[in-house]
């Protein structure tokens, strides 16, 4: 697995989020480091239920044959960190889900 980004400069570039708004939320909004993660992961995966929004966002691309898996295996077991609400539990049962899909098409 990778390591946890630790610093905003790191989330900007790692997840395409403009720096200028992590600065913002950091400074102006007294968001903690906690609360950013989660403004990041809702910016790419998108807001409501995190865990729908996780599977969704990740099974096509593992159904599509074009993607590299074990980069979409890393950023999938990685990026839920960003959360704050996913956690390693919930993470394996999508896995399950996702995987059990992608065998059936293979």
């Amino acid at each position: 697995m990778q390591k946890e980004t630790q610093s905003l400069k790191s989330l900007s570039h790692s997840y395409n989020v403009n720096i200028n708004k992590l600065y913002y939320l950091s400074s102006r909004k007294k968001y903690s480091k906690n609360k950013i993660k989660k403004t990041v992961f809702e910016e790419k995966y998108g807001k409501g239920d995190h865990a729908i929004n996780y599977y969704n966002y990740f099974l096509p691309r593992f159904i599509n044959k074009k993607n590299n898996f074990k980069q979409l295996k890393d950023q999938f077991f990685t990026d839920y960190q960003l959360s704050n609400i996913l956690n390693p539990l919930i993470i394996e049962v999508i896995w399950e889900k996702i995987m059990n899909i992608y065998l059936k098409v293979s």
